[in-house]
């Protein structure tokens, strides 16, 4: 910094001193000074590194200091300028330390769920559904066969969750190989280009058979019998003969629970975008629930549940949050 200031003052020829410079060169010059024994010291605060990165205030830096070559025909004030943009933004982004990632995160976003921090031997389980598609708008079966991608207000909902995750230090970001989920889950992903990215067959929606594709009306009385079969302990009960039967879901959640916490570092958080009937198993897995209370958990298109493990317990700390969408 002192080297950069020498060189700036040296620039600053005597016959320059009389003359009438702008205030503002001379306001901006006061700051170098008085900003230069602290450059190695300063910390930006957070909000200022979540709304602009260092090179985007660089960029802001060089405005404040210079206008566009053409207003300054003299190239010796153009230089002396340049050199105190270049003192300026050295101070600011000196702090970031080298390598570091610039913040991707929208101003005010990584807030809205209003979560305490991770502890340093926890993993945080962020359970999500996907957005919103044409068949869920429709009011028909999707299950594990159908295979529609998200339309506009389910896209919407993806980027509106990906900004209530952003900030959260993410281990992986995982999603069923359905694309409903896979487009929600990269949605979330832009904001954790360190997170591992990985699609598990084990998180998809529960196959529901020849039912799929159909209207929840028509199909209701044969998916309901086969809840409360579920519900009674009958393990091998299938909404349809090549439908799932309670066992093969459960099966599938243990595995896909034990890939999650393996894929999750200790104080940090792993991102899984599933299906609601799936996700009431993964709850019931994590928290001991029977099958009865967890078909009673609503879980809203791009909702948010939350649970910490703590290497022996699961606590509970959201379910079913939507309230971070515009909706």
């Amino acid at each position: 910094v002192k080297g950069k200031l020498h060189e700036t003052l040296q620039a600053v020829r005597p016959s320059m001193v009389s003359s009438k410079l702008p205030a503002a060169f001379w306001l901006i010059l006061l700051l170098g000074l008085l900003l230069a024994p602290a450059a190695r010291s300063f910390t930006p605060p957070a909000p200022f590194l979540t709304r602009a990165s260092p090179r985007a205030f660089q960029r802001r830096a060089c405005a404040v200091c210079m206008s566009s070559e053409e207003d300054h025909a003299d190239a010796a004030r153009l230089s002396r300028r340049r050199a105190l943009a270049d003192l300026l933004t050295f101070t600011c982004s000196s702090a970031l330390p080298a390598g570091a990632a610039e913040p991707l995160c929208p101003a005010g976003s990584g807030r809205a769920l209003g979560l305490p921090a991770i502890g340093a031997k926890t993993k945080r389980l962020i359970l999500c559904r996907h957005g919103e598609t044409e068949l869920n708008r429709l009011g028909k079966i999707q299950g594990r066969r159908m295979n529609p991608p998200l339309n506009p207000r389910g896209r919407r909902q993806a980027q509106e969750l990906a900004a209530a995750l952003c900030g959260v230090r993410t281990s992986a970001v995982f999603s069923s190989e359905l694309e409903r989920a896979i487009e929600t889950a990269d949605e979330v992903e832009k904001f954790h280009a360190g997170a591992r990215r990985s699609v598990l067959a084990d998180l998809d929606e529960v196959d529901f058979g020849s039912s799929e594709g159909k209207s929840l009306e028509s199909s209701r009385l044969r998916i309901s019998a086969t809840y409360a079969r579920w519900i009674m302990g009958d393990e091998e009960a299938r909404a349809t003969p090549e439908g799932e039967s309670y066992r093969e879901v459960a099966t599938r959640a243990r595995r896909a629970l034990d890939e999650l916490l393996g894929s999750c570092r200790e104080g940090e958080a792993v991102v899984a975008v599933s299906h609601s009937s799936y996700l009431r198993f993964l709850l019931q897995t994590c928290l001991g629930w029977r099958y009865g209370q967890a078909r009673m958990v609503a879980q809203g298109n791009c909702c948010v549940d939350v649970i910490d493990y703590d290497g022996k317990d699961f606590h509970l700390l959201l379910l079913n949050e939507i309230s971070f969408l515009n909706e």
